[in-house]
């Protein structure tokens, strides 16, 4: 499982270069809820596949004026992509389905890449805390904690 990797346009000149991931079966990116993201996804596969977009901490009652209740933890099925074709989603407006840790499911074998305009966050990878130790993003058997 890799995460797609994003581009930001934030105070750039000309053409900017787009990094593009190959998606797996079930492929995590990180969401800002506060910045407009634009998923891009390229189907340079041989026959079409339909994107499901879903976050681990979605509601399962998620309350819509007029409509009632929805479950939104199923996902967002989005629009079928024929082979050679890309489509692009505006993930600020599907957020609330996207809570918690997002992926990108149905894809595999496809091409994305998230485009924002604004600045990418950037985090310290270890800060204190509450008198604590915290760590920021992902920590793996091969991460190097100490220099």
């Amino acid at each position: 499982m890799s995460d797609i990797i994003q581009t930001s346009t934030y105070k750039q000149t000309g053409a900017v270069p787009v990094v593009y991931t190959t998606l797996s079966a079930s492929t995590t990116f990180q969401l800002y809820p506060d910045m407009p993201q634009t998923l891009v996804i390229f189907n340079d596969t041989a026959s079409p596949i339909t994107p499901i977009l879903v976050g681990d901490d979605a509601s399962t009652q998620f309350a819509i004026s007029g409509v009632g209740y929805r479950d939104l933890s199923v996902g967002y099925a989005g629009n079928s992509i024929p082979a050679g074709q890309a489509a692009a989603i505006p993930l600020q407006s599907i957020r609330h389905w996207l809570k918690g840790v997002a992926t990108v499911n149905g894809c595999a074998g496809a091409k994305a890449a998230i485009v924002t305009e604004s600045q990418l966050p950037q985090y310290e990878p270890f800060f204190i805390q509450g008198g604590r130790l915290v760590a920021t993003g992902r920590l793996t058997v091969n991460s190097k904690v100490w220099g």
